[in-house]
């Protein structure tokens, strides 16, 4: 399921910038950043008591709604949870911000199978998961974008951080592969 149907009625949702990873670092700027601008936000973490005081801190300091969702991204119910929610708090994803991440460092032989495979849920699935459960309704209404935030140790993968940079490094693949063509444009 996607907001395709916004296109016809706009009325039926209000835009939002939907954030993964908004708590904290580089999502906690980004949420910033758009809430000054005017952007409505719902924010995507597993803490959510810091979901709750970042949007209390962001609503007091600017004039949007900024709710929140405390969901585990790992899984595909958790990204589900992320597409009722912002259906429910009556917003469309106007732009979706994929920040969400993990970092592990070592030697990819020392590494934990399973925490392997939590960080490529995080890292890649939940990326694409939550892209093609937004994107579609942003190319309907004919605006709208999609951010995905990539470590620079994505495009260079080191000894000890092999695995971190190689799991960023399939995000920054999706990238480059997911290349959307503009629809005013031939190809």
């Amino acid at each position: 399921m996607n907001d395709t149907n916004l296109r016809s009625d706009p009325s039926l949702a209000l835009p939002a910038v939907v954030i993964t990873g908004g708590t904290e670092g580089i999502g906690r700027a980004l949420a910033e950043e758009f809430a000054r601008d005017g952007h409505n936000l719902v924010l995507v973490a597993r803490d959510k008591a810091k979901l709750d005081r970042t949007a209390a801190e962001l609503a007091s300091a600017y004039a949007v709604e900024v709710k929140v969702t405390a969901q585990d991204l790992t899984t595909a119910e958790g990204c589900a949870g992320v597409e009722q929610a912002v259906r429910g708090f009556g917003f469309y994803a106007d732009v979706l911000v994929n920040n969400a991440g993990v970092m592990a460092s070592g030697f990819f032989q020392d590494a934990d199978p399973a925490a392997m495979r939590r960080m490529i849920d995080l890292d890649v699935r939940a990326v694409v998961d939550l892209t093609s459960r937004f994107l579609p309704g942003m190319l309907a209404r004919g605006r709208g974008g999609v951010l995905n935030v990539v470590i620079h140790g994505g495009f260079h993968a080191g000894a000890v951080s092999g695995g971190l940079c190689r799991v960023q490094g399939l995000r920054a693949v999706f990238l480059q592969g997911a290349r959307l063509r503009d629809h005013g444009a031939p190809g």
